[in-house]
């Protein structure tokens, strides 16, 4: 029974080890000129993916990129963020003024509400809509409530190397 928490301890060092050297190992991007990559500026770029347009249609918001909603605490961040998942999930607009470009999937974890609060928010959220639109809501909206759960993407090892968590 005394071998029980070394053995976990020593399996829990060797997945952090395993998990430094698949990082370490990972390829590096190349730097490339742009004519060697075939970029020719002549040519206009594609055109970027959009998540929202505004409701004159021009875009609002990048699709496929990381974006922060930053104010001061009990200014209505997470109320927003609930409602733009709705828009999403519903394909309806998102603040009477922005166009999702298509309906879809939308997960939503929320780091300071459990899962009651989340199904409560997204009541409110949801309030206003049809029968259909809170239907596709349902079935769109994948979410979870974190409060409570350690949910650190990474970890430190007892080297101080960083690793991926469990």
């Amino acid at each position: 029974a005394d071998l029980a928490p070394d053995l976990a301890g020593k399996r829990r060092r060797n997945r952090d080890e395993r998990a430094r050297l698949e990082l370490a190992a990972r390829p590096r991007f190349q730097i490339q000129r742009l004519a060697d990559r075939g970029v020719d500026l002549a040519k206009p770029p594609p055109a970027a993916p959009v998540l929202l347009t505004h409701d004159r249609g021009t875009p609002f918001m990048r699709s496929g990129i990381v974006a922060s909603l930053v104010a001061p605490g009990g200014t209505g961040k997470t109320f927003a963020l609930m409602q733009l998942a709705v828009a999403i999930a519903s394909g309806t607009k998102w603040l009477d003024r922005y166009q999702p470009t298509r309906k879809g999937a939308v997960f939503l974890g929320l780091a300071e509400e459990d899962d009651d609060e989340v199904q409560r928010r997204l009541c409110d959220a949801s309030r206003g809509l049809d029968e259909y639109a809170r239907s596709e809501v349902a079935r769109n909206i994948a979410a979870h409530g974190f409060t409570g759960h350690d949910v650190a993407f990474l970890r430190r090892a007892p080297d101080k190397s960083i690793g991926a968590s469990e």
